[in-house]
């Protein structure tokens, strides 16, 4: 540790020269550090000046936080104000005080806390300053909470200018300024309430990105000219969040309004709001997805009773009334013999099962899948013959797999399944389509094997359909990525 107390510490010339503090630095009472011609400080303890910014002098210096726990600043009335400040510390530097940059602030390791358990602190890069080094790990946390302080302050002149803002992940805000520079303080936390900062979770929460932006110019005229514009970056978004439709949000006099009508699809996990006027409070909204009665697989089989055994498999019932079963004997004209309810829900697999007692020999089937508003569709029809069964089950080994895969089919290996082209395509647990292939089961084989390598860890419904010449037949299973 050092400490500075009644005298003061000068660094000469050159500029090169450093100093090496294994523990916390404290200046205390009148004593003074003094970097008006340079060097560099590389701290390793926390920054804990005791008496205000008049008793450090950062001049041309820069200040090296690379300490292997959490550090710390600590200042009197006033804040600090750094020259070039670098953050080296994969356990983070935090502020208990307002802090200021008049150079560079490097993000080597590591990200800078805004705020502690009680209290929120500004961290402003002056004119003179800028930022480097941010990334998606290492970028300013200003709270996670909605909060009364914690902001990121930075000159905006002609150019854009990226504030790296975040939570537990990276969410940063781009403002392209159209009017005359000046100061913008920008801050994020997690969830968008009613009244921007305060009131309820909004009911449509789940709609958004899940975050809230607070944007708010301190001087200059942003809103000169043709406006200001902002654009928001995200990583995560609500369950029921869609990309292609989606627009920024502000909140004014404390409720949620669209300032432009134009709605679009994100650009990756972005989306600009352009010609801003006024600043508010800001999120991303998007139109409800509304997810129609997803299919997985629908297969017929002759059972033991030698009655036809109906199977069906659903990933997304939003919305959904049921299911009637209809028949047919030449493929044409069917008539209902059965109904199901829809057991609803959109982020599990369901499972049907119906019965036809009354098969003989051959039968076409179908299902009417039917939504609350009279809205309905048709399965694909399949066919089933007691005569000549081609029916066939789908298995994948390994299961678990982290990559390579055989199909089975029935109880043959590849070599003795039928010749004829298959579709294959795999689904989320949600019901997103994230494989679809298709051509011959051993080309199939070779490509979904490579492309389940790319997939996240966890369960998939995998759906094939085989094209046969004596009808359709879907097949499906679980696949689990480890």
């Amino acid at each position: 540790n050092l400490t500075i107390n009644n005298q003061k510490l000068e660094f000469a010339a050159p500029a090169t020269n450093r100093l090496d503090v294994e523990g916390d630095l404290v200046i205390s009472n009148i004593g003074n550090l003094d970097m008006t011609l340079g060097g560099t400080l590389r701290l390793k303890g926390n920054w804990e000046n005791q008496v205000g910014t008049a008793n450090f002098v950062e001049g041309n210096g820069t200040v090296v936080f690379e300490g292997t726990t959490t550090e710390q600043i600590v200042t009197g009335s006033g804040g600090e104000t750094f020259n070039n400040l670098t953050v080296n510390n994969n356990n983070n530097l935090r502020q208990l005080s307002n802090v200021s940059a008049s150079g560079t602030v490097n993000f080597t390791n590591g990200k800078i806390f805004t705020y502690d358990a009680t209290n929120y602190f500004n961290f402003t890069v002056l004119t003179t300053g800028n930022l480097t080094g941010y990334d998606a790990n290492k970028y300013f946390v200003t709270t996670t909470n909605i909060p009364t302080g914690g902001f990121l302050i930075q000159n905006v002149g002609a150019s854009s200018k990226i504030f790296p803002v975040g939570t537990s992940d990276y969410t940063p805000a781009t403002i392209t300024n159209a009017g005359t520079a000046g100061n913008m303080q920008i801050r994020v936390f997690d969830g968008v309430v009613t009244g921007g900062l305060s009131g309820a979770t909004i009911a449509t929460l789940q709609n958004t990105v899940l975050k809230t932006w607070d944007i708010t110019p301190i001087s200059g005229n942003f809103g000169a000219g043709s406006g200001t514009n902002i654009e928001l970056q995200w990583v995560t978004a609500g369950s029921t969040f869609n990309p292609s439709d989606c627009w920024v949000e502000k909140n004014a006099s404390g409720a949620w309004t669209r300032p432009d009508l134009t709605v679009g699809a994100a650009s990756g996990n972005t989306r600009t709001l352009g010609n801003v006027t006024t600043f508010s409070k800001f999120t991303v909204n998007s139109i409800v997805i509304i997810l129609p009665i997803e299919l997985v697989s629908f297969t017929a089989k002759i059972n033991q009773n030698n009655h036809a055994q109906l199977d069906w498999v659903t990933v997304s019932e939003l919305n959904a009334q049921g299911f009637d079963i209809e028949k047919s004997f030449d493929g044409k004209s069917f008539e209902k013999i059965g109904y199901q309810n829809s057991l609803g829900g959109v982020d599990i697999v369901k499972n049907y099962q119906f019965f036809d007692k009354n098969f003989k020999n051959a039968a076409y089937y179908r299902l009417k899948l039917i939504d609350k508003d009279g809205t309905f569709k048709y399965s694909k029809i399949i066919y089933l013959n007691n005569s000549k069964s081609s029916n066939y089950e789908l298995a994948i080994v390994p299961n678990p797999t982290q990559g390579e895969v055989k199909l089975i089919i029935g109880n043959a290996l590849n070599s003795n399944i039928p010749t004829e082209n298959v579709t294959l395509k795999v689904f989320s647990i949600t019901g997103k389509e994230v494989i679809s292939l298709f051509g011959d089961v051993l080309t199939v084989e070779k490509q979904l094997s490579n492309q389940i390598t790319q997939l996240p860890a966890g369960m998939y419904v995998v759906r094939m359909q085989l094209h046969l010449q004596t009808g359709e037949q879907v097949l499906q299973t679980k696949l689990i990525k480890n």
